[in-house]
């Protein structure tokens, strides 16, 4: 389809890399790659499977911008994939599924750092943040009750 309209290997190279990665990353350039679809040397940041060319490459350098956490859900589904870099989320992720491994799933595993796990949707919790006051009479009560919160790791 994409040859039926004109779409170049080094555009789809450059749309495969920003549905993945951003639209506002390196990968999402068409620059970015030769006209077989292929990142280029140049930026071989970008050079990894799945970032615009299915061949492979070094693991990615990304910016700390590039480094997303992306929790996707859908109404019709009972469950989440969440997609992240952020190391203390992806250590809480690994306790988790080894805890509940029928319902916390290592989907993927990317090079670069990134993870996806499949989780139940009613896992996903925002709440309101603690304000100060609530923070301090929290603080108080713990000190009062001599509580040490447990040792991870």
């Amino acid at each position: 389809m994409n040859r039926n309209e004109g779409v170049t290997k080094q555009l789809e190279g450059a749309m495969l890399g920003g549905a993945m990665y951003g639209w506002r990353t390196r990968a999402a350039n068409p620059v970015n790659y030769d006209f077989q679809g292929n990142a280029t040397k140049r930026h071989a940041a970008a050079q990894t499977p799945g970032y615009g060319t299915l061949k492979g490459g070094p693991p990615m350098e990304l910016s700390r911008l590039e480094q997303e956490t992306i929790i996707l859900f859908n109404e019709a589904e009972p469950t989440a994939e969440i997609y992240t870099h952020n190391k203390k989320l992806r250590e809480k992720l690994e306790r988790l599924s080894q805890k509940h491994p029928d319902k916390i799933v290592l989907k993927s595993d990317q090079p670069g750092g990134a993870v996806t796990y499949t989780v139940p949707k009613k896992s996903i919790v925002v709440q309101e943040p603690y304000s100060d006051e609530r923070r301090e009479a929290a603080r108080k009560r713990a000190i009062e009750g001599r509580y040490t919160p447990p040792k991870q790791g």
